[in-house]
């Protein structure tokens, strides 16, 4: 087979044919004949590195230095023997010159190899670029197919047929690649052969949980839940970022579950991350048309963020088109899984991280609740058959194989089935959990045979089907459901408008039975509250468009903690079918404000998780939190009795602050507390002014024994009258400092310790529709995708870590408008250096020019123009951060006398501060007018503010005159000067000409005339072959033209007179003597540009 120029042997029990829509070669037609056959083939490569897991990365890598370091040693004593038998051979004799380079040469091959340059110790092997791996691909008639390889057959070896695979998803061929990593791959080939995809793991989280779902081992007893169930597995985890989810993979495995060659029933996701607005974005608008137009079954983990409220994720957590699920943990479970001794301990419960509802815009967040743990497979590379995980990532899976079992069952006895039926079926049987809210648990633990019961019992009723959508009216915000949290809003009772949607399918879906669904909708429904604070009407009629009905809340004679309420729907003539729709109610009433606060001796029982809500007063800027444990310390007395306990409690302490439009994770603190008998632990927790603080104090749900603590709060605040910032160039910011709460110590300090540079695009692309067939518009996502590619430059003037960062799209994920982002690192050789998404990490880079390639995704071209001119920044951490000093007075900060000295703020009192930031020689290397420095400014042991330092204009730096190169009178015939000048003019605009040449339409070959022309006329001048070589080796022309590039290159070298060019840089001359200077600038010019003998002027 011929690939580029080079052959290599396939075996012969490959078919291969020429590639489609390519002429046959008449050469490889007359070749038929003979023994061997020659086909095209397409090759290229790929490293390792670039695929492997990072665990496996560093296996392999461990594995490799040894190999290394021992052939290393192995060829050490082989050249210490060879130096020993040459110091044998002279000993007592006077070698010559040449036998001296011979042991000189064994020296220094002894020192490297033994690891030491110029006498210091070094490391065999500075660093390990890892396997290369080809990659072969032809075409057989029917399929495009590859072959991966690590060694390159040629020389009559053969490729074994065995590794020629093509898409998984026709025949769900995989391969291994080496034994030393045991990492299995499957191939995807796209763009008619022009690319091929080689999917592996990226890490072992998806392989365990595709196994609890649905693992169909040859042993019965490690079976999945439904193994059975056909798994269809679609990557979003990028192993370029340690496995984080992409926005392009979740959109494109959405379009694959819904119309890929295997379209599914059931989706489990077990990935997610707080969000700042639930039930929104454009992922949750795909995920909803996929769920009620395409009939798919979704299913998420709600997240390991408990045991604070409001933690739980997105998608599944915040999306009402999604099944989010919880995290159970059985006595079962305990014993067998984590090896825990049996007694009344174990209990029935979620695990303390499991995620707790509700969501900011009021749902309850927490569907259901599966086994969070399982002992399943893990991907063969880990060298592991099967470990323990937990996690919601594991109760997900479990809820998704019980899906599973319900369809596979309703498909064999013809039961009509929809999202919407079955959710109903599991939301109605589950069972309820003792001593959970449902905020923990949701509706309870999934039961299969109930929830199978309830839709064999309800079979033949078409309401089944319909979606309800729950929506509170007349809100600042969009609202599912009730959720009071603030103080001012739990004073009074409140009435609400609850609108209940009934929704078929999708909206725009407007066929004749889906329309004769709508019309025939008529339900008489009975409203229930399950609380007595919460008042609804008895009766609601419900058609298709919707009705609302109003209901109150009345918190005021509610006590401290929280509350939950639900007003249930049922059909008045079907009330055994359950709840239809529910409106949540989630009332939180905090403690009186105090800024001392003392919540007394706490008993814990199993994972009980106790919940204070606090308002956090005005001028607060942080709060101290001291948890004591209640036992007394062991006696050393023989009197000690025998049950005294000595062992570790842990506890979790975790704090949430809810802030508008921010995720939870934006005003969180959580902290793992392992307490001795009478340990005190004391922690600082910033806080945000007027906004309640839920402070959750867990027992550890694996914690056993007797668990008492004590809690003691107290507030503290040192607030700033305004934010800080100044220019650079020795400005000085003046702030007021206050303590509204107590008398407070401060010691101001200030220190900048990250550095930011802006950049505009150095390349605006123009928005266009993506051509990946992954990308393609399929029902019923029923959108076409566009793509926005900008380029930036910047250059680092030291390797070192950047972060880049694009403000207005990072952040979100889940809910983005914008359906994904990407930005892609490249040095000055186009040689990826890494990839950052919404939640961009640092990236290490080379000295030199950098490239930042940044892909935006959205359907509306409209939208991503207006892209087209965004700014990003570039930021660095810097290796030893700025320190600003603080004054007390604005004279010593503009004389630099005594800083701030520690002093007591007063309660009630103000004083001033300084800020006097350093000047440009104290500022990082590199940092240009409009860079921004930020750190923080602490004005005492806790708390702390942002700070942040705009760069100004920075003085030149004085440079240290020098003498001026004298200049002889230029003597030369005014008629050879213009000719001199007319020749320069016509080369810079051929140059000119050149670079604009592909932009605006101008035809390559103008040029090439012009440039043959010139050359005839300036036969031999330097800077025009230049000019020419620059036009070929435009990356625009530059694939095509090689050959020209090669040509120009060497006819540009040829032109170079080396000696007169040594002649320049090596001789000696009188820099004080123009005829000197002359001398030597003439060697230079006319070696450089006429390459003609040079006899010096007279």
């Amino acid at each position: 087979a011929v690939g580029e120029g080079r052959e290599v042997v396939l075996s012969p029990e490959l078919t291969l044919r020429p590639f489609p829509k390519e002429e046959k070669d008449e050469e490889l037609e007359s070749e038929k004949e003979s023994s061997e056959v020659s086909m095209p083939v397409r090759m290229g490569v790929k490293r390792a590195y670039d695929l492997y897991p990072r665990p496996l990365t560093d296996r392999v890598k461990e594995h490799r230095g040894e190999m290394f370091e021992r052939e290393q040693r192995r060829h050490g004593v082989q050249a210490r023997l060879e130096l020993l038998a040459w110091n044998a051979k002279y000993e007592g004799k006077s070698p010559t010159l040449e036998q001296m380079r011979e042991k000189e040469d064994l020296q220094a091959r002894l020192e490297l190899l033994e690891g030491k340059v110029d006498g210091k110790e070094c490391p065999l092997l500075l660093e390990d670029p890892g396997p290369v791996y080809h990659v072969i691909l032809f075409y057989d008639g029917a399929n495009y197919r590859a072959v991966v390889t690590d060694v390159l057959s040629e020389n009559g070896a053969v490729l074994p047929a065995s590794r020629a695979m093509t898409d998984y998803h026709k025949f769900g061929e995989y391969g291994t690649f080496t034994p030393v990593d045991m990492l299995n791959y499957a191939l995807n080939i796209y763009k008619e052969g022009s690319l091929v995809s080689i999917v592996v793991d990226a890490g072992s989280h998806g392989t365990h949980v595709a196994g609890i779902a649905a693992r169909f081992p040859s042993e019965a007893d490690r079976a999945g839940v439904a193994p059975g169930a056909r798994i269809v597995s679609l990557k979003i985890g990028d192993a370029r970022m340690g496995s984080m989810e992409t926005g392009t993979a979740l959109v494109r495995a959405l379009r694959c579950a819904g119309m890929g060659p295997h379209p599914c029933d059931a989706i489990n996701l077990s990935y997610g991350e707080g969000c700042s607005l639930p039930n929104a974005g454009h992922f949750v608008e795909m995920s909803e048309k996929l769920v009620r137009g395409g009939n798919v079954a979704f299913v998420s983990s709600a997240g390991n963020n408990g045991p604070a409220l409001s933690t739980v994720g997105a998608p599944g957590g915040t999306s009402d088109a999604i099944m989010s699920v919880a995290a159970h943990v059985s006595p079962a479970m305990m014993e067998a899984e984590y090896g825990m001794m049996a007694g009344d301990e174990n209990v029935e419960t979620t695990y303390t991280w499991s995620s707790v509802g509700p969501t900011a815009d009021g749902s309850f967040g927490v569907d259901i609740t599966g086994p969070g743990a399982a002992v399943t497979c893990v991907p063969t590379w880990t060298l592991k058959k099967g470990v323990r995980m937990n996690g919601t990532s594991m109760s997900s899976p479990n809820v998704a194989g019980c899906v599973a079992l319900l369809l596979s069952a309703a498909k064999a006895e013809n039961i009509p089935m929809t999202p919407a039926r079955l959710r109903s079926a599991i939301e109605n049987s589950a069972k309820g959990i003792a001593g959970l809210s449902c905020l923990q648990q949701g509706n309870g633990m999934i039961q299969v045979q109930q929830a199978w019961d309830h839709l064999k019992a309800f079979k033949d009723d078409p309401s089944q089907d319909i979606f309800f959508k729950v929506s509170i009216l007349n809100q600042a915000t969009p609202m599912r459901g009730i959720y009071l949290r603030q103080p001012s809003e739990v004073l009074a009772k409140k009435a609400f408008l609850a609108k209940i949607d009934p929704l078929y399918s999708l909206d725009e879906d407007v066929d004749a039975a889906t329309q004769e669904k709508r019309l025939n909708l008529e339900m008489q429904c009975v409203l229930r509250s399950t609380e007595p604070w919460v008042r609804s009407p008895e009766f609601f009629h419900l058609a298709h468009g919707g009705n609302s009905f109003k209901f109150e809340v009345d918190p005021t004679g509610l006590e401290h903690g929280l509350h939950t309420a639900t007003v249930l729907g049922f059909d008045a003539d079907q009330p055994e079918m359950g709840p239809r729709f529910h409106v949540p109610i989630t009332v939180i009433k905090p403690m009186e404000k105090q800024i001392d606060i003392s919540l007394g001796k706490l008993e814990f029982a199993t994972n009980e998780v106790k919940r204070f809500f606090l308002q956090v007063p005005e001028g607060a800027t942080w709060m101290d939190v001291t948890i004591t444990d209640s036992r007394q310390q062991p006696s050393p007395t023989p009197e000690a009795t025998d049950d005294a306990d000595a062992s570790a409690r842990l506890m979790m302490l975790h704090t949430v602050q809810l802030l508008p439009h921010r995720a939870y994770r934006d005003a969180e603190q959580q902290k793992v507390l392992s307490l001795s008998p009478a340990q005190e632990i004391k922690t600082s927790i910033p806080v945000h002014a007027g906004i309640t603080l839920e402070l959750a104090l867990a027992r550890y749900w694996s914690t056993r024994g007797p668990t008492a603590s004590t809690a003691k709060i107290s507030f503290h605040g040192v607030t700033l009258s305004q934010d800080i910032s100044t220019a650079s160039t020795g400005g000085i910011s003046r702030t007021l400092l206050r303590s509204d709460l107590r008398d407070e110590e401060i010691k101001p300090s200030a220190n900048l310790t990250y550095w930011r540079t802006p950049l505009l695009p150095t390349r605006r692309g123009t928005p266009s529709p993506c051509d990946d067939p992954r990308d393609a518009a399929c029902a019923p996502l029923r959108h076409e995708t566009r793509l926005l590619v900008l380029d930036y430059e910047f250059e680092q003037k030291e390797a070192g870590k950047v972060r880049p960062l694009a403000p207005m799209l990072q952040g979100h994920l889940y809910e983005s408008a914008f359906e994904a982002q990407l930005m892609l690192l490249f040095d000055k050789d186009k040689r990826l250096l890494g990839a950052s998404d919404a939640w961009p990490d640092e990236v290490s880079v080379p000295k030199g020019n950098i490239t930042l390639r940044l892909q935006v995704r959205h359907k509306d071209i409209k939208i991503l123009e207006g892209l087209r001119d965004m700014p990003l920044w570039v930021e660095r951490k810097l290796e030893k951060p700025v320190s600003v000093p603080v004054y007390a007075t604005h004279a010593a900060a503009a004389t630099g006398g005594s800083t701030m000295s520690r002093r007591v703020l007063r309660r009630g009192t103000c004083t001033a501060a300084f800020f006097a930031v350093p000047g440009a020689p104290e500022l990082p290397k590199g940092t240009a007018p409009g860079d921004v420095l930020t750190g923080k400014v602490g004005f005492a042991d806790k708390g702390g503010h942002d700070f942040s330092c705009v760069v100004g204009p920075i003085p030149k730096k004085e440079e240290k005159e020098t003498g001026k190169t004298p200049d002889l009178p230029d003597e030369r015939p005014m008629e050879e000067k213009m000719e001199e000048a007319v020749r320069n003019l016509k080369v810079e605009q051929l140059q000119k000409f050149g670079e604009k040449c592909g932009e605006d339409g101008e035809d390559d070959s103008k040029f090439e005339d012009l440039y043959v022309k010139l050359s005839n006329e300036y036969e031999g001048h330097v800077p025009l072959a230049i000019a020419g070589l620059q036009f070929y080796d435009d990356k625009k022309r530059r694939d095509k033209g090689l050959e020209k590039v090669i040509a120009t290159a060497e006819k540009v070298i040829s032109l170079i007179n080396e000696k007169d060019l040594a002649a320049h840089f090596g001789m000696e001359y009188d820099k004080e003597d123009p005829k000197s200077c002359d001398v030597r600038h003439l060697y230079f010019f006319f070696s450089h540009y006429h390459c003609a003998p040079y006899t010096p002027l007279s």
